[in-house]
């Protein structure tokens, strides 16, 4: 028997505090470069941080921390897919 894949559910633009998202992304990328050695860093910590920070904007206390990220990354990947899946073009 197939098992059907959940897709998350991320939150509905009524439930969503869009201004609140661009203000932690805004103080996330001003203070990036606080960071010891950040210069020393590759591509793909500086892609994984970017993800890492869209995750904390949308839900701080759900996808913060390494367990977070973890999640978020299975969270959007299902979401892409299932979108892909469906023959849609957006996430």
């Amino acid at each position: 028997m197939k098992t059907k894949t959940k897709v998350p559910k991320f939150q509905k633009a009524d439930d969503f505090d869009m201004e609140a998202a661009v203000k932690y992304m805004q103080h996330y990328w001003n203070t990036y470069d606080k960071q010891t050695d950040y210069k020393n860093w590759g591509e793909d910590m500086f892609l994984r941080d970017a993800i890492y920070g869209v995750g904390v904007a949308l839900d701080g206390e759900k996808y913060k921390w390494a367990n977070g990220f973890e999640q978020f990354i299975d969270d959007l990947r299902k979401r892409i897919f299932a979108n892909v899946l469906k023959d849609k073009r957006t996430l």
